[in-house]
């Protein structure tokens, strides 16, 4: 019954998760800034960027570089802002944090880095540039990459192998392990990129490969699928295997 309860925990929390990512980071104050900062720009409202910025940035230097960004950033739209990288550097009683963000709108695409120090109000400096064609990584060729492809369709291989195995096999409790086997996965993903490092993980199925990427200016993005239930299960499946010698010994216990 414990084992039962256990296994149905696991089915819901897959289920609630799925799809779900977590950055190594909490960038959401400095996030709200940035926010802020963008639209400013895009409104070409002056103040408010003067508002977000923190005081050690001089007037005359912000107002040197407002009509340039905001004329470049008059038509960018709707938008999303992703995280692709970032940089923290503990130095006493003024940590700096620097995050540095892909903002995709449908006026371009253009890198945001914007930076944060303890003790400090607002930003304490940004930067805003064009994207280039390497937003996204590319699979390379060469055999470090096919390496990776092979490990890749060899992991999914096995996920189909173990569905297939439970699905045929008699055992307890085969109801939760095949939606376990096909959900209970984790995709780790690590980009290093512009001096920065970034760590998120998935949690759910997802038809992605084990794959190394890299960026045409430098840097690299690998992604690990590694699957969880199903190999637990295939831990754990003679044991849960229905055998004619279970089934006497649970007879005579009863009897």
């Amino acid at each position: 019954m414990k084992l039962r309860r256990f296994l149905a925990v696991l089915l819901v929390l897959a289920l609630m998760l799925a799809g779900c990512t977590e950055e190594m980071i909490d960038d959401s104050a400095i996030r709200a800034d940035a926010e802020v900062l963008l639209a400013a720009f895009m409104n070409d409202d002056y103040d408010a960027c003067r508002a977000v910025v923190d005081a050690s940035v001089a007037d005359a230097d912000l107002e040197a570089i407002f009509p340039a960004i905001a004329a470049e950033l008059a038509d960018l739209g709707d938008h999303e802002m992703t995280v692709v990288g970032w940089n923290k550097k503990l130095t006493g009683d003024q940590d700096q944090l620097t995050v540095q963000y892909l903002v995709s709108g449908e006026g371009g695409k253009y890198y945001l880095y914007v930076t944060e120090v303890d003790g400090l109000e607002g930003l304490a400096g940004f930067q805003i540039a064009e994207a280039e064609a390497d937003a996204e990584p590319t699979d390379p060729a060469g055999p470090v990459h096919r390496v990776f492809t092979v490990v890749g369709i060899a992991v999914l291989c096995f996920v189909a192998w173990m569905v297939i195995d439970c699905a045929r096999r008699k055992m307890k409790r085969k109801w939760l392990w095949i939606p376990l086997i096909v959900l209970g996965a984790v995709i780790l993903t690590f980009t290093v990129r512009d001096g920065g490092m970034s760590f998120r993980y998935n949690i759910g199925f997802y038809l992605g490969l084990t794959s190394l990427a890299t960026y045409a200016a430098g840097g690299f993005q690998v992604k690990l699928f590694i699957p969880v239930a199903a190999i637990v299960y295939f831990l754990k499946r003679k044991q849960l295997t229905i055998t004619e010698e279970s089934v006497v010994q649970v007879v005579d216990e009863a009897e």
